[in-house]
């Protein structure tokens, strides 16, 4: 059955951008799937298990109101998110190629060759959905980069993947992965990484403009720091903390004395959002959209229907220069 939410004809639909040198085209907010691993595997238990209808609710939510594409990846949950995400998908009668799909593959402890193998898992997890994005997941595998970059180019030639990127590398080694690849005619598309208003520490690392030079796109993930720039832990600390699973609490550093730092951000945030009818998340959202043009996209994840919904909306909040420029600043002082 075709889909009925073909983002493209869809009212709600923001302005779609090309992703880096490709042909791609992405909405400013795409979904992250972390949160669908099931609870399952080394990076799953950061997240509860939801529920098949919550799952695609949030698929549904986030489509309806303008998002065209979804980040997943080969460690959430052992491929269970990806699972999720396809069934979530044909249950709301989204067809293959009416969406785009963002995959990594996991290099620890494993060789560039093994994205051989790997291909064919993620493509048998998304039950016939195309993978748009194929990135490498962080720089950690056992082999050289030169290599790992010949195995991408050979999947996208091979016809496997419709274009290839990183996440967390440096800036040094985008620099070297690019070069490798425009020798054989394929673009580096984008270089996804953690950053948001409250964690800004690749601008210091030039990775923001070294992607920029070479005509990639940025893709920030935590864009909403786990939550933290959405006001809700300052105004209910305590009470909203303990709720937490303890491995996200650690790994982002959700404690109180970060709370208090960042407290000029969120006044700064609610403030604006109070004349926008909004919320500090979803400036939060538009900020990084918006405050470097096009150049950046951001993968708020979401656990239910409500919550895809407001960070979908953050697409049709327009930021004027002034407001930009103030949180530049006051997040810069933290």
């Amino acid at each position: 059955m075709d889909t009925v939410y073909n983002t493209a004809q869809n009212k709600k639909s923001p302005t779609l951008r090309q992703l880096g040198q490709t042909d791609i085209m992405l909405s400013p907010i795409g979904l992250g799937t972390w949160q669908f691993s099931s609870g399952v595997g080394e990076l799953g238990k950061y997240w509860p298990a939801l529920t098949d209808e919550t799952t695609r609710d949030v698929v549904k939510t986030s489509i309806e109101n303008g998002v065209n594409w979804f980040d997943t990846a080969e460690q959430y949950g052992n491929g269970l998110s990806e699972k999720n995400l396809s069934n979530a998908l044909k249950s709301v009668g989204v067809a293959p190629g009416a969406v785009k799909i963002a995959d990594k593959w996991w290099p620890k402890n494993r060789k560039a060759t093994s994205m051989n193998e790997s291909i064919s898992e993620r493509l048998d997890c998304l039950h016939g959905y195309t993978i748009d994005l194929y990135q490498i997941h962080w720089p950690e595998s056992e082999s050289w980069l030169r290599t790992e970059m010949k195995v991408l180019a050979q999947l996208v030639e091979e016809g496997k993947v419709n274009s290839v990127g990183l996440c967390n590398y440096n800036r040094r080694d985008i620099k070297r992965a690019h070069r490798f690849l425009r020798k054989r005619g394929i673009p580096l598309a984008s270089v996804q990484i953690h950053y948001n208003l409250a964690y800004r520490h690749s601008e210091k690392h030039d990775v923001l403009k070294v992607a920029a030079d070479l005509g990639m796109s940025v893709i920030a993930w935590s864009p909403l720091e786990q939550g933290l720039l959405s006001g809700k832990f300052h105004n209910n600390n305590e009470e909203t903390l303990k709720h937490l699973k303890r491995e996200r609490i650690n790994m982002f550093g959700l404690t109180s004395a970060r709370l208090k730092e960042t407290q000029p951000l969120i006044d700064a945030l609610e403030r604006i959002a109070a004349s926008h009818n909004a919320t500090a998340a979803q400036i939060s959202l538009a900020w990084i959209t918006q405050y470097h043009g096009n150049l950046m996209f951001a993968i708020p994840g979401a656990n239910s229907a409500e919550q895809s919904l407001t960070n979908s909306r953050s697409m049709h909040i327009l930021l004027s220069q002034s407001e930009l420029d103030e949180l530049d600043v006051v997040s810069r002082e933290l």
